[in-house]
């Protein structure tokens, strides 16, 4: 494997001086198939500028044709372990399954790129083979398996072709064709005997009366060959191939009679029947010499010398077979097809790990849940260990586990197969479920991703174009959904968590404060939500009003509701939540344990103050200064305003003492008074920024200077004026 790194790291014939130079290539590589690159030094001093790049790769990426394999596949295995769960695995089940397996291999075939078509062909090939061995599609597998044979080896192997036979019949004498008699045996033990007979024909007209009448009775024998696939009944077949046999015994004595009598220009045409009436009497020796290896042999096997073969009886008949025709072992897909025939699955599914990491994981699932699988504990540990070169996992696994395991590594690699990666690793027992928690917390969130919208959207978009000016901003949810209903599906609710934590970060750096607070409170951070709920006061300081309402709007109402409960129902149905609180309460990203920490003082007095101080200005905006002034003072005596906000309230209630009407009662006046001596008190502390900041920064937005404590104290006499006017008339009244 050659991977290319770009820029170059070492450029071409400069490896030697890379070597004197005492610096080295570091790399690690992470189980999703990643490795990352540096250049380092022993010592520091020697690290060139270009050394330190960080170099990242992909060893064993996914094509498109591929994954679209996976998707295909997927469902096919996530059924096959709801029926294991069902306890419903029989044979004919899990036979239903490799059915479906094999369709899609087909399938897959017809997209392969040039380069790989072969590969998926011998894919198919051996999951074809294990199929026709292990899940024949009845569920039993008790009859005769010749027929199933035949059909195999000429789906994967295909002999004679079409055009050899067109060449043939289309020459001058077709028999006299260098390819005749090697096309009619291949014919005979592939099968097809009547496509034999068309080739043979041209005999019939031959001058020497004997091999006419030879040819005719080889082609009435073809014909007449009895098959399995015709018969009801097997004792039928069986009685029936018999008494054919018989009749192509007699047709070979017979030959042998003529053969003594034949001349220099006629016996190399005798020979040549006399050969094809030994296969079809089952000579073995015959077989092996015509047949090109130990597949076709054995299909030839069932069909001419042993009629009665079942799959029980393919090992015993193979140890006959490999000693006349050798496997070749250069050929690693036949070396996996010889091991299922001897009926060795450990070994073939070992051999499979060698050659695609896809058919040892499907291959070994479905073989383990018909118990063709050795499940001997310590003979599997040390298995497991060798195919991990020597790297012991976590968890004991079974050897099922660890293809899947080893598989769901390389789907890891891909990050849009996220989910697909999540439910092979949720197979493979403990180690799988400790990889389900990395890799869920490390899903990209998307969150600037284009929604897709459906038709049901757009007819929205019509009836509101408020709505849909303010939706055409939002993050993209849709992932995060995805996750956490997964999450729950398996029960994690740490990584529910963090999941929620990374959310509600990335909500911040984007400005989405009111959706951060929903995913911080379902994240259980309440230190998180403490600074988004300062950012979003800042946003009032820099922004204003507008922004600052538009921004608590977002945040969830039941969370808001939950924080005010104790005062009542505060907001009227114009201003109940904005768009991204519907979003989340739709999806019901908050489970108990949230609402129970979003009524926790710490948590609820910060989400309260928000909500009451967006309703302050809603109602100065109205012009409702009696619901105005009592929503302030509140705020102060209920201790849910922030203590470097003060000075703003306070400076807030301004135009309200200034109000011809008495809209604050003695008693609110003088908790007026003492909260605007604390401030003083905190001044007079050496606190001037934990107290005035925000009065000063509000008070320099409006005029355009820079911000001053020594206006914001100013700004403080005026208050304190103010109040001591207003506690007079109200010693008047």
């Amino acid at each position: 494997m050659e991977i290319k790194l770009k820029p170059v790291a070492v450029k071409n014939g400069e490896l030697g001086k890379f070597k004197d130079s005492y610096r080295f290539l570091s790399n690690s590589q992470s189980l999703n198939n990643e490795i990352e690159f540096n250049v380092t030094s022993f010592e520091r001093i020697k690290q060139l500028d270009h050394d330190r790049l960080v170099y990242f790769a992909n060893h064993d990426p996914l094509d498109q044709q591929n994954r679209r394999f996976i998707h295909d596949i997927y469902p096919i295995f996530t059924s096959l372990q709801r029926i294991l769960s069902l306890q419903q695995s029989d044979l004919s089940a899990c036979a239903r399954i490799s059915h479906l397996y094999k369709d899609s291999l087909q399938k897959h075939l017809i997209n392969c790129t040039p380069d790989s078509i072969l590969h998926w062909a011998d894919v198919y090939a051996i999951w074809s083979f294990t199929q026709l061995l292990y899940f024949p599609i009845d569920g039993r597998g008790e009859g005769v398996v010749a027929e199933e044979l035949l059909d195999w080896i000429n789906t994967v192997d295909v002999a004679p072709t079409t055009e050899e036979g067109l060449e043939i019949t289309s020459a001058t004498i077709p028999h006299q064709h260098d390819n005749f008699w090697p096309y009619i045996y291949k014919c005979i033990i592939r099968g097809f005997h009547k496509t034999a007979t068309q080739p043979l024909h041209s005999l019939l007209s031959h001058p020497t009366k004997s091999i006419s009448t030879t040819a005719e009775r080889l082609i009435s024998l073809l014909y007449t060959f009895p098959r399995s696939t015709t018969f009801q009944f097997e004792h039928d077949y069986l009685a029936n191939h018999r008494k054919w046999r018989d009749e192509a015994k007699r047709a070979l004595s017979s030959i042998a009679d003529l053969a003594q009598y034949a001349d220099e220009f006629t016996k190399d045409i005798f020979d040549d029947i006399t050969l094809a009436l030994q296969l079809l009497c089952g000579k073995k020796n015959k077989i092996y010499e015509v047949a090109d290896d130990w597949r076709e042999g054995l299909a030839a096997f069932g069909l001419f010398v042993m009629p009665s073969l079942r799959r029980d009886d393919i090992p015993s008949v193979m140890e006959e077979i490999f000693k006349e025709l050798p496997l070749d072992t250069t050929l690693p897909d036949q070396c996996i097809e010889a091991a299922l025939a001897t009926a060795e699955t450990t070994k073939a599914i070992t051999l499979c790990n060698d050659f695609d990491p896809w058919l040892v994981a499907h291959l070994t699932d479905l073989l383990d849940k018909i118990g063709a699988v050795d499940h001997d504990p310590e003979w599997v540990f040390e298995l497991t260990i060798r195919l991990s070169n020597n790297n012991a996992q976590r968890f004991p696994l079974t050897l099922r586990q660890h293809f899947l395991l080893q598989y769901a590594d390389k789907l890891a690699s891909d990050p849009g197969l996220w989910a697909i990666t999540l439910d092979y690793y949720a197979q493979c027992g403990n180690e799988g479920a400790s990889r389900v928690r990395a890799l869920i917390v490390r899903i990209p969130l998307l969150l600037d991703a284009k929604a897709q919208r459906t038709d049901t959207d757009d007819d929205k978009m019509d009836a509101d174009d408020v709505f849909t000016d303010m939706s055409a901003n939002l993050p993209n949810l849709t992932r995060v959904e995805e996750i956490l209903s997964v999450c729950q599906e398996y029960a994690l609710e740490e990584e529910a968590s963090e999941v929620c934590r990374n959310t509600a970060e990335q909500l911040v750096e984007r400005g989405f404060y009111g959706l951060a607070v929903a995913f911080c409170i379902r994240a259980k951070e309440a230190r998180k939500l403490g600074r988004i709920t300062d950012l979003i006061l800042e946003e009032y300081i820099s922004k204003g009003q507008k922004v600052f309402s538009s921004l608590v709007d977002s945040i969830p109402t039941s969370l808001l509701n939950v924080t005010t409960s104790s005062t009542g129902d505060m907001f009227d149905d114009e201003y109940s939540g904005g768009v991204g609180s519907m979003e989340i309460e739709r999806n019901e990203t908050q489970d108990a344990s949230a609402r129970a920490l979003a009524r926790d003082p710490a948590v609820s007095s910060r989400l309260a103050f928000l909500a009451r101080y967006k309703e302050f200005h809603h109602s100065m905006k109205k012009d409702d200064k009696s619901s105005a002034a009592e929503l302030l003072v509140e705020t102060l005596i209920q201790d849910i305003a922030p203590r470097r906000f003060w000075s703003v309230l306070l400076a807030d209630s301004l135009p309200l003492l200034e109000y011809p009407e008495t809209l604050f009662s003695l008693e609110e006046a003088y908790e007026l008074l003492r909260f605007l001596e604390d401030v003083y008190t905190g001044v007079r502390a050496n606190s001037e920024r934990d107290y005035l900041d925000p009065l000063a920064r509000l008070l320099a937005k409006d005029s355009g200077d820079a911000p001053s404590y020594e206006r914001a104290l100013s700004e403080l006499e005026v208050i304190r004026l103010a109040l001591a006017r207003y506690i007079a008339k109200c010693f008047l009244v």
